[in-house]
């Protein structure tokens, strides 16, 4: 049985090496749009993990939402690519990874592929099947009621990051929740975005402790 941080590499690299492909395929289009037109007013450029206000004028700060109550996270997020021209966004693009068979027209999701992981974590019992980077369900029982604030904290910690893009910045892309279940537990979905394999173990990490008996990740 492969371990937690097996899985969790396993699960980025699946989407990662899909989503470093969709972006130099993106970055192609704008080159050669770029090289028909020199002016520098008309030229693309494209950014990954934006963060943009409704707007669309500015990146988010952490001022803007340090005093919002916990429900209201889910508005925050960012697109996996944006694309600007003279500093205005034009287009957005997510990436999603899909598999798709020509002789019948058929699309469906490309999970990654591992076998189920179970076993217990300090307090904690796990459960984790195969689940998709860019949207993780995380399901706590009995509830998340001893777990919100130190959410929170892991999302502002993971979300606002002041790293040098490579050119991804490795953040967290979203983090939408709580939604109660009919088993009475409380779900999270999470968009790990270009967020680091540490990203992951330290939510694990964070959440495992007295008050949630159980984890269900698929």
């Amino acid at each position: 049985m492969n371990t937690i941080q097996e899985i969790a590499y396993k699960v980025r690299q699946h989407y990662f090496e899909g989503f470093i492909d969709e972006y130099y395929q993106q970055k192609k289009k704008i080159l050669q749009l770029n090289n028909r037109d020199n002016n520098v007013q008309n030229q693309f450029r494209i950014e990954t993990d934006c963060k943009l206000n409704p707007d669309y004028k500015k990146d988010v700060r952490l001022i803007d939402i340090n005093n919002r109550p916990s429900e209201q996270i889910s508005k925050f997020y960012r697109d996996d690519i944006g694309i600007f021209q003279n500093h205005v966004p034009v287009n957005t693009i997510l990436y999603y990874p899909v598999l798709t068979y020509e002789e019948d027209d058929f699309v469906e999701e490309d999970m990654p592929l591992f076998e189920p992981f179970r076993g217990k974590i300090k307090y904690t019992e796990f459960e984790i099947n195969p689940f998709p980077w860019f949207h993780s369900q995380i399901t706590f029982y009995p509830n998340a009621n001893a777990i919100y604030g130190i959410l929170d904290m892991w999302f502002y910690k993971w979300f606002f990051r002041n790293t040098t893009p490579n050119p991804f910045k490795n953040v967290l892309h979203r983090m939408d929740g709580p939604h109660s279940e009919k088993d009475g537990g409380e779900s999270y979905f999470i968009d790990f975005g270009t967020a680091p394999l540490e990203a992951f173990l330290d939510l694990i990490y964070q959440v495992c402790r007295d008050g949630v008996d159980k984890i269900h990740i698929n």
